[in-house]
């Protein structure tokens, strides 16, 4: 254990280590300021670990593979400027003071596990990364990251009840996958803004704190093993590319709110074995026919889900249009198994006659057509084959007496009473057509006051 106060001997310690015996520094304690710089250090790789520093930390202009600070404790500013090292690791760290950045390079920034006692708000900002991993650090105040370029990014956060914070300031850098992990623990909130993301990943169970996506474009989400029981709303979510999806599959998304959003833009939407529910819908313009299916009673399922959701947050229009979907996809179950022939004829006579209580023209048109037919042949029938164009206005009285599935047949087509023939099978049957269509013209009618 090496421990000394005086400065110059410090500094020649350190020099030491670092450029003759491969810069692993244990268990030391520095008093004075310490400049990490090109002039005075030549490193390829630095390890600090178990040291405390007392004066303030500046490493700037260098160019290296490595440096390592692990259960170290700063007491004063740590600065790291104008460099390029290609991995830099906190873990377990204690900050006391300001920590920043300042043109930093890096291919790998790693912050982990530590202690953030500080006395304003930390912005780490001012650096370009392929990789930055932010997990689990406790800290005193909020934390926003700003950076400058990035690739790729893992956030989590930790018991700290602080809100963590990323953006960036340049709109037209992307970041290729974005991982957002949490555990039942964890109290941070976090707020993603203003990016734009290849791959975005949400893992975990959020319990106690807030997670809100805002003003992003995305190429593919996926949200995969994740429970909401916290609050979470995702806005102003815009596709990334042509090629983007939104994958769901084994989560439960609570009470989220979406806002602002038109899942129509996506190419593709999967949704398996999740609960949907409890969604909270605002401004939202519904997928129609992007909704993929894995099976198609994981899509009827999915329609149903939506069909309730839409309900309970009083969208009829939507509703209606999941419901529809819902019944053509059971239909569609139904055609592909044996038996259940009454459910598929009631569907089949729903989508005929209505388009599952949707079209009101369907059953309309049916009625003239078919009413069309059984009027002619009853005509045919009674030898009323002539035509006589000063009879036409009494021709269509009596054809809408007909469309009338309580008339009379003898009244409508002036027959003998007790008339037996031919006729009154066919007007029987049409009887029976007109009230089935006439029903389901009604609830046609009715589908934005039915409950």
């Amino acid at each position: 254990m090496y421990q000394n106060n005086k400065k110059e001997e410090a500094k020649y310690f350190l020099a030491y280590n670092i450029n003759t015996l491969g810069g692993i520094i244990t268990n030391y304690t520095l008093t004075e300021s310490l400049e990490i710089t090109s002039e005075n250090f030549n490193p390829k790789e630095i390890t600090f670990k178990n040291c405390k520093f007392y004066g303030e930390l500046y490493i700037k202009n260098i160019s290296c593979n490595k440096i390592k600070f692990i259960d170290c404790e700063f007491e004063q500013r740590v600065i790291i400027k104008n460099s390029h090292i290609d991995k830099l690791v906190f873990l377990k760290c204690k900050f006391n003071h300001y920590f920043g950045f300042n043109t930093l390079h890096s291919k790998e920034i790693t912050f982990k596990n530590n202690q953030l006692q500080l006395s304003k708000e930390l912005v780490i900002d001012q650096f370009y990364t392929e990789s930055l991993f932010f997990t689990r650090n406790i800290s005193s105040h909020n934390v926003k990251i700003i950076p400058m370029k990035i690739s790729m990014c893992t956030l989590e956060g930790s018991t700290s009840q602080i809100q963590l914070s990323i953006s960036q300031r340049n709109r037209e850098t992307k970041i290729k996958t974005f991982n957002l992990n949490y555990a039942n623990d964890i109290n941070t909130d976090i707020l993603i803004r203003h990016l734009k993301i290849n791959q975005f990943h949400l893992f975990g169970e959020i319990n106690n704190s807030t997670l809100s996506v805002t003003d992003v474009s995305i190429a593919t989400s996926i949200l995969s093993l994740f429970t909401n029981r916290g609050n979470v709303s995702f806005g102003e979510i815009k596709p990334l590319n042509e090629q983007n999806n939104i994958i769901i599959k084994d989560s439960s998304l609570g009470d989220m709110i979406v806002s602002n959003i038109n899942f129509e833009l996506f190419n593709r939407i999967l949704v398996k074995n999740s609960n949907m529910l409890d969604l909270i819908p605002i401004n939202i313009n519904w997928c129609k026919n992007n909704i993929s299916d894995v099976t198609k009673n994981e899509l009827k399922e999915n329609y149903r889900q939506l069909k309730l959701v839409n309900f309970k947050n009083g969208d009829t229009p939507s509703k209606l249009h999941f419901e529809k979907l819902e019944y053509e996809t059971y239909y569609e179950i139904l055609k592909e198994k044996k038996g259940n022939w009454t459910d598929k004829f009631i569907l089949f006579l729903s989508s005929w006659s209505n388009n599952f209580g949707q079209d009101f023209s369907l059953a309309f048109n049916w009625i003239i057509v078919l009413s069309i037919i059984l009027y002619t042949l009853i005509k045919y029938q009674l030898g009323h084959t002539s035509f006589n164009h000063n009879l036409i206005l009494g021709e269509i009285g009596s054809f809408i007496n007909f469309l009338n599935p309580t008339h009379n047949v003898e009244k409508v087509f002036f027959l003998e009473k007790n008339y037996q023939g031919n006729i009154v099978l066919f007007d029987g049957v049409g009887k029976i057509i007109n009230a089935y269509l006439i029903f389901q013209l009604i609830s046609s009618f009715r589908k934005y006051s039915k409950k």
